[in-house]
């Protein structure tokens, strides 16, 4: 066991998610601020998630040439550059730029985490760890919102809020070099992780990951724009919009705490059905009735990811490291084509229309899903 690696790997998503989460509240202020429509603000969403596609794959460079740990530094640092950057901006094309360069620390960190927890675990601890892993990102979402509130309140100030969160990722920077990268744990076969699979696996692994990825498309787009419909919707301020999506995340984190401790005696298929099922159904009664029921989504959507990954391991548990890069590169566009989408459907329709992209998908992901196994003939 290396604990280093599998505290840095904790420590670094804490600092992403939190980064990144705070992006959400602070939408409607960018929008004003820079007085820009939806469609061209959502490039701010969609420029950060094509680089972070870029990132996740690029990073098999960096890995080729440098250390696990000196790697995941130079990310830390983009992020802090990004954070700083985004804060300063003073016009909306600089904004973009430093966005860009955010997200691609996103994509870097988000493969040399598990990179980090895969090698510095023993193989008996291996998927605890993992699943402890994306619980991080739990904490981190349900603390952001709440941040901005208060950062808010105290300060008056949206830039503000990324220059105290830059704090996060440029102290664990430093922290870092604290930790020794040892070369006598190899590197990750990196042509395993993303080298070529037989073309029918490969379409197998692709073909599943749409399903995983149209769910993080239907997330991301609540955690994204639930601010935003709760400020045009309802017409409340920053500082409550950011209360209904810490509920969100409480539930998210609540959700996947209770499938942490809790065994199920059903399928994985069955409980990821029930989860695509009941989140569309909330999304569609918060649109259409109360947007509690948005918060409470978060709660119906929680098990999905963790689940997710147990079923992309259960079939392709040879291969994983692959099956989960392709997951992650597939849900990184549609997240991109998601924001563009959606700020175009905001700008034409208004953001209570566009935000029925998000049970689409999700009725997508459960076609997708349960198509799989007869498509390709994979056992249950």
């Amino acid at each position: 066991m290396n604990w280093g690696y599998i505290v840095l790997a904790y420590l670094s998503l804490f600092a992403l998610g939190i980064s990144d989460n705070v992006r959400g509240p602070l939408f409607p202020e960018i929008l004003k601020e820079f007085a820009v429509t939806d469609a061209r603000g959502a490039q701010f969403f969609a420029l950060s998630s094509f680089l972070g596609f870029l990132g996740s794959y690029g990073v098999r460079f960096l890995l080729l040439k440098l250390r696990r740990v000196s790697t995941l530094q130079i990310a830390l640092l983009l992020m802090t550059i990004g954070l700083i950057g985004m804060g300063s901006a003073i016009q909306f094309s600089s904004l973009l730029f430093f966005s860009a360069i955010f997200g691609l620390s996103l994509g870097i960190i988000g493969v040399v985490q598990n990179i980090l927890v895969t090698v510095g675990s023993s193989p008996h601890r291996r998927q605890r760890l993992l699943s402890g892993l994306h619980s991080i990102y739990g904490i981190s979402s349900f603390l952001a919102p709440l941040l901005v509130a208060a950062i808010n309140s105290w300060v008056g100030s949206w830039r503000f809020v990324f220059w105290s969160v830059a704090a996060v990722p440029f102290l664990l920077m430093f922290g870092a070099f604290f930790e020794k990268d040892e070369r006598a744990l190899p590197l990750v076969n990196v042509e395993k992780l993303f080298g070529k699979e037989p073309n029918l696996e490969h379409a197998a692994q692709t073909y599943l990951g749409f399903s995983l990825g149209l769910y993080v498309l239907a997330e991301i787009l609540i955690s994204s724009r639930l601010a935003l419909f709760i400020r045009r919707e309802l017409g409340l301020g920053l500082q409550d919009s950011s209360y209904y999506l810490t509920g969100f995340f409480v539930c998210l984190l609540l959700g996947r705490g209770l499938f942490a401790l809790i065994h199920f005696n059903f399928s994985l298929r069955r409980m990821l059905s029930v989860s695509l099922v009941l989140s569309a159904f909330c999304i569609i009664l918060g649109l259409v009735y109360h947007p509690f029921f948005l918060v409470l989504s978060g709660a119906t959507m929680a098990p999905f990811y963790p689940l997710a990954i147990s079923y992309i391991h259960h079939h392709f548990e040879s291969h994983i490291d692959s099956a989960v890069s392709s997951a992650m590169a597939i849900q990184s566009l549609l997240t991109v084509l998601m924001h563009v989408g959606v700020g175009y459907l905001t700008d034409v329709f208004g953001i209570s229309k566009a935000m029925w992209v998000g049970p689409v998908a999700l009725v997508l992901s459960f076609l997708v899903l349960n198509s799989f196994e007869r498509v390709f003939r994979k056992k249950v």
